[in-house]
């Protein structure tokens, strides 16, 4: 699991992407998040980033299944 964000990235009104934009990983240092078991819950606390856009990442090394995911964020 990683996280990336990016001040390029920008979509049309109708929610199509205008520029897929310049995407830059977020160092996580201890807040790594590994997915490995059937069930469970992760938490990624990032603090006082200023992008415009932000994702989660998730490369698949193995296995199938679903992944749910929810961002909370604040605009000042």
């Amino acid at each position: 699991m990683s996280v990336q964000v990016s001040n390029t990235y920008s979509e049309n009104s109708d929610g199509s992407v205008r520029n897929p934009g310049n995407w830059t990983t977020v160092p996580l240092g201890t807040n790594t998040t590994n997915v490995n078991t059937n069930t469970g819950n992760g938490f990624i606390d990032i603090d006082v980033i200023g992008a415009y856009a932000i994702r989660l990442v998730y490369n698949r090394t193995s296995g199938t299944g679903t992944m749910q995911a929810v961002i909370n964020g604040k605009v000042q």
